[in-house]
């Protein structure tokens, strides 16, 4: 049972960066190494003398952009209107 339940959170981990599109991939990949461990040590305790290899591809984590500036607010005040723009409508 307890080895079904580490197998489960293996595969979940393991789908994680996929599905949330690499959101936190390092922890992931930590924590995948970690449940990694667990399945091995939970195998060999059970005493089975068979093999499991998973081969999982996950994603880098795309680089962090800073944001870019914003237009220039010279002349404008609170409304969100420049002085001299305004009309007055149907007219």
């Amino acid at each position: 049972m307890k080895l079904a339940i580490a197998e489960r959170i293996r595969n979940a981990l393991a789908a994680w960066p996929a599905e949330h599109h690499g959101y936190r991939t390092e922890e992931v990949r930590r924590m995948l190494a970690l449940a990694d461990d667990v399945v091995s040590e939970l195998q060999t305790t059970k005493g089975g003398e068979q093999f499991s290899l998973a081969l999982v591809a996950i994603p880098e984590s795309p680089p962090s952009v800073p944001p870019a500036a914003g237009p220039e607010l010279a002349g404008v005040d609170r409304t969100g209107v420049a002085p001299g723009r305004a009309r007055p409508i149907g007219r």
